[in-house]
């Protein structure tokens, strides 16, 4: 009885098509994957980076989002091995105020620097390459 109960009520629920809320947007699972993106970052407020960018100084702080590195990198206003620099620094800074709880369980700056160049370079080639695309 409980097998035939639960067969039922899997049937059934598979045949209720839910209603389409106001505020909801439905993306093609099935589609392409640049498809799906396009369709949620029409979803997303509207976004300007530079909105928060004056001169050459960094902005004050804010919390970064993945768009806000994005766009400093390639508008060249700073480079990941700049801020790789700024984070390193400001960790060091936090090791002489002996806070109870270490900001970080390991911390290797050379490793941080490291990373940081390679990233560095392939944004340096990624720019590289859409201005061959956008000439040719």
């Amino acid at each position: 009885m409980c097998h035939w109960l639960v067969r039922n009520l899997a049937d059934c629920l598979c045949d209720i098509k839910p209603e389409a809320e106001p505020s909801v947007v439905i993306v093609d699972e099935e589609g392409k994957s640049t498809d799906r993106v396009e369709s949620a970052l029409k979803c997303l407020p509207h976004y300007d980076p530079a909105s928060c960018w004056s001169g050459d100084t960094l902005p004050s702080f804010r919390y970064w989002k993945i768009r806000d590195f994005a766009y400093a990198y390639r508008s060249k206003l700073v480079t990941p091995s700049k801020i790789a620099e700024q984070i390193i620094t400001l960790v060091e800074g936090c090791k002489y105020h002996k806070a109870p709880t270490p900001l970080l369980i390991s911390f290797d700056a050379e490793d941080i620097r490291k990373q940081a160049t390679a990233s560095t370079q392939r944004f340096k080639e990624d720019i590289n390459l859409v201005k061959l695309e956008h000439s040719g």
